[in-house]
């Protein structure tokens, strides 16, 4: 009998937990509002609120990335431009915070503030497990290009207890990479990984195909772990948004040209080894094309990613990626009526769908916020920017729920808690990626609200575990993943 109830209690479930929640979405439009870019936020259903309108020197202007929650629960993101060093050109940015309880944004570092400062971020912040916010510059540093005509870019880190912004790395200097558009990570050896679209050691006279680097917070030694371009003429050129960990060992991430059909690849780097292997070649006949952003990992244990060309028309796609068998299916293709060209990375919220945005279409070609459901493969434009309200969005979403309260904000992503395979039989296996570092527990809950199993991490950053659930009787569950008091849930099926 409880296995015919397994759909019904699941909806059940899923339901009072998405009641139980206020999600929102936020984000960031590098165009718009006052011309110079907007902060918003809106819910799951499409109704929005503009928040902030940047508008250049006392505010920042034009950014390109995405928001990050940080351990005192503000919100942190990168300006391309503005700030108070910014005069005309391309030589400002600002780092910024975001009380939402307050609405007020602030300006804690304006780039440029010196000759080896880094200038025009383009990316997203992390908060690493020292606390510390790191993040890149587009240029700036200390290495001149003489191909671009400015400095190669850095990385920096900036101290929210303090607000001391230092200089890390310059990039630049052959044969290392340059000019990077994408966001760090942290590895499980502590390591900070990322991409660059230049540089590297091939191709040099026109900037090279990119590489992949680490920096090691505790030595202050930026390595090059691999120049594209070594494999040959399918390799892939330019990788760009950020890497994702899969294991202890494997890092996946995104080309947006190269690769047997020059549209761009999907690699594996093996930290242990130094292997890189080109995992999928987009472009083939009406396949998607041209990657941009990051994979990320749903629930159902897929991983799902975003292309800004391909598709039927031509105009960009949503793709599944199933690691196991490297295969690879366009989910939808964007194009007349929908959105167009979306170049940054999806999210999964709490609801379970998955939501993005579009750099361009929607009903005033200003770009759109939309939602794809998983399970029944429909998508839904659930906002059309307008001008006003914003126009081409380029980072990703990040929800944020308990809005109104200011305080304890749980913040959700993709990474955030995954569990898989989902219905299991057998054990599951449980991942946790943080912002920052924080005193974990993961508990499994029945529908009685019994805990059926328990563990305390610690404090991490990323924690990985298989969960026995042989011994459990068929039903629903919750797995809980508390940090104080933040709770992140994801439910699970376990039939026999």
């Amino acid at each position: 009998m409880i296995k015919q109830l397994l759909p019904f209690l699941a909806l059940l479930f899923s339901a009072l937990y998405s009641q139980a929640q206020t999600p929102s979405l936020w984000g960031m439009t590098p165009h718009g509002g006052s011309n110079e870019g907007t902060l918003f936020q809106l819910d799951t259903t499409g109704a929005i609120g503009v928040d902030y309108h940047f508008s250049g020197l006392s505010t920042g202007s034009f950014p390109f990335g995405s928001f990050i929650q940080a351990s005192d629960t503000l919100l942190y993101g990168l300006t391309f431009t503005g700030g108070a060093n910014y005069s005309g050109s391309d030589n400002g940015g600002a780092l910024i915070s975001y009380n939402i309880a307050t609405g007020t944004e602030t300006i804690l570092h304006s780039f440029g503030s010196g000759a080896t400062d880094g200038v025009s971020p383009y990316a997203s912040l992390l908060q690493a497990s020292n606390g510390l916010l790191y993040g890149t510059t587009f240029w700036g540093g200390t290495n001149y290009l003489n191909y671009e005509e400015q400095d190669g870019g850095t990385i920096f880190s900036y101290d929210i207890s303090t607000g001391e912004e230092n200089v890390l790395h310059s990039f630049g200097k052959y044969p290392d990479g340059s000019l990077v558009d994408g966001s760090l990570i942290q590895g499980k050896d502590s390591l900070l990984y990322g991409v660059t679209p230049l540089g590297g050691a091939f191709d040099t006279i026109y900037g090279g195909n990119g590489t992949i680097f680490s920096y090691n917070m505790a030595t202050g030694t930026e390595t090059v772990l691999y120049s594209f371009g070594s494999g040959g003429a399918n390799d892939g050129d330019e990788p760009q948004g950020a890497l994702i960990l899969v294991n202890d060992s494997l890092l996946y991430g995104l080309t947006t040209y190269g690769g047997k059909y020059d549209e761009g690849t999907i690699f594996s780097y093996n930290i242990h080894t130094g292997n890189v292997i080109i995992t999928y070649n987009f472009g083939n006949g009406t396949d998607a094309s041209r990657p941009s952003g990051a994979l990320i990992r749903a629930n159902n244990g897929l991983y799902y990613g975003l292309t800004w060309a391909g598709g039927t028309t031509d105009s960009g796609a949503i793709f599944s990626y199933n690691i196991s068998n490297d295969n690879e299916i366009v989910l939808h293709s964007f194009g007349p009526g929908d959105g167009k060209t979306p170049f940054g990375s999806l999210i999964q919220a709490s609801n379970g769908l998955l939501y993005g945005t579009t750099f361009t279409g929607g009903t005033s070609d200003s770009g759109t916020v939309f939602s794809y459901n998983i399970s029944t493969g429909t998508e839904k434009v659930i906002h059309n920017f307008t001008g006003a309200d914003g126009a081409s969005p380029y980072g990703d979403l990040l929800e944020v729920t308990n809005v109104t309260s200011g305080i304890n904000q749980v913040l959700v992503n993709n990474d955030q808690l995954s569990v898989y395979p989902n219905p299991s039989s057998d054990f599951v296996h449980a991942t946790i990626q943080l912002y920052h570092p924080s005193n974990l527990q993961l508990r499994l809950v029945n529908m009685l609200g019994q805990t059926v199993w328990v563990t305390n991490a610690g404090t991490v950053s990323n924690y990985q575990n298989n969960i026995s659930v042989a011994g459990l009787t068929d039903g629903v569950y919750v797995l809980q993943a508390t940090t104080g008091t933040k709770i992140v849930t994801q439910k699970l099926v376990v039939t026999h």
